[in-house]
């Protein structure tokens, strides 16, 4: 399972949820997806004391190009990229979250 998200709140809501369902942060792995003239570095930092994972669950950051054609809005200090979050054996999880999804739509 996977879920990815440049919003500190939902990355926090699925991460509760996540806990909730009985899947701890230890069995994820993390990515940090982010413009190369952007501080990746920093961004691993704040996605790191946001999430309360380990730095060894972050895999090296991934770069986008930058293109000079665009006006991008996401600049600054405030822009952390996107945060992949990897759910590491997640069959059980899907198929928990198929029977909470089902029993929600039978109407039961």
């Amino acid at each position: 399972m996977v879920f990815t998200n440049s919003d500190p709140s939902l990355i926090r809501f699925f991460l509760l949820f996540l806990k909730k369902a009985g899947t701890g942060i230890e069995n994820l792995t993390l990515r940090v997806h982010i413009h190369e003239n952007a501080d990746a570095q920093a961004a691993e930092l704040f996605w790191i004391k946001m999430t309360g994972a380990k730095r060894e669950q972050f895999l090296a950051p991934v770069l986008k190009r930058h293109n000079p054609k665009t006006a991008r809005k996401n600049t600054g200090e405030s822009y952390h990229g996107c945060l992949r979050i990897d759910v590491k054996r997640s069959s059980d999880l899907y198929r928990k979250i198929e029977g909470w999804a089902a029993a929600a739509m039978s109407g039961g």
